[in-house]
């Protein structure tokens, strides 16, 4: 789960949190766990670059990302485009 935006780094705390509540806050099962990273000081362009090159779970391959867009503005068809932008560059 990569987190970008205002108040990114409190989204990457609640899952963090949110995944170890499920475990009674005992040890997580490799394929149960959730990597979080936050990204307040960058362009969204990098975030996506990130989650392209980067995000990689240590036991599971990741086949689909979601992007979830919470806000009050309307802006999904242009992170749509800038996220297959860098879809395309990447391969």
């Amino acid at each position: 789960m990569m987190a970008w935006g205002l108040k990114c780094s409190d989204w990457d705390s609640s899952v963090d949190e949110a995944n170890l509540a499920i475990f009674d806050y005992r040890e997580i099962p490799d394929n149960d766990q959730v990597i979080t990273t936050w990204h307040a000081n960058e362009p969204l362009v990098e975030a996506f670059e990130f989650s392209e090159r980067w995000a990689k779970h240590p036991s599971l391959q990741i086949e689909r990302t979601f992007i979830v867009h919470i806000t009050e503005d309307g802006r999904a068809a242009e992170l749509l485009k800038t996220f297959r932008a860098v879809q395309e560059k990447a391969d």
